[in-house]
């Protein structure tokens, strides 16, 4: 089965929709375990897809798709140093420079060593997607952010 998060998914996506921030998922979920106690784990990975979604929007990606063992993502902007210490971690990735899409078989990936069918496994995956979104990161922030209004970063 594959899954996507799509821009243009994101906002009809009920928990997602209007928080923008981690600071406001937080709320959200701190007021529904009050209300209803501990969170249905369904529910927690919803949240921990709003919270990759938060992320992967603040440093300009648009898109990432992942199920029959791979994970993609897009756009990403990598110079040939970012992509060397990118292949270094992740020996299996593609890097696709026309259409600016990161590929990786998580299935192969030292991180993910345990089948990942159960919901279980579905928390992991996200964790392990939310890991790699912050290594894009810190590779080089400021290739990946969105301009500003004025078009100027």
């Amino acid at each position: 089965t594959a899954y996507e998060i799509k821009e243009c998914d994101w906002s009809s996506d009920v928990c997602s929709s209007d928080l923008r921030s981690d600071s406001e998922l937080l709320l959200i979920q701190d007021e529904l375990r009050d209300r209803f106690g501990e969170l249905p784990l369904n529910l927690q990975l919803l949240f921990s897809i709003s919270r990759i979604k938060n992320q992967a929007r603040s440093i300009g990606i648009k898109e990432i798709l992942w199920g029959n063992g791979k994970v993609r993502i897009s756009p990403v902007k990598l110079t040939n140093e970012e992509l060397d210490k990118l292949s270094r971690l992740y020996s299996n990735s593609v890097y696709k420079i026309v259409t600016q899409t990161l590929i990786i078989n998580y299935k192969s990936s030292n991180f993910m060593e345990q089948d990942l069918n159960s919901a279980t496994s579905d928390a992991e995956l996200l964790e392990w997607i939310s890991s790699l979104i912050s290594f894009i990161t810190t590779l080089q922030p400021h290739t990946n952010t969105k301009p500003n209004s004025s078009g100027v970063n």
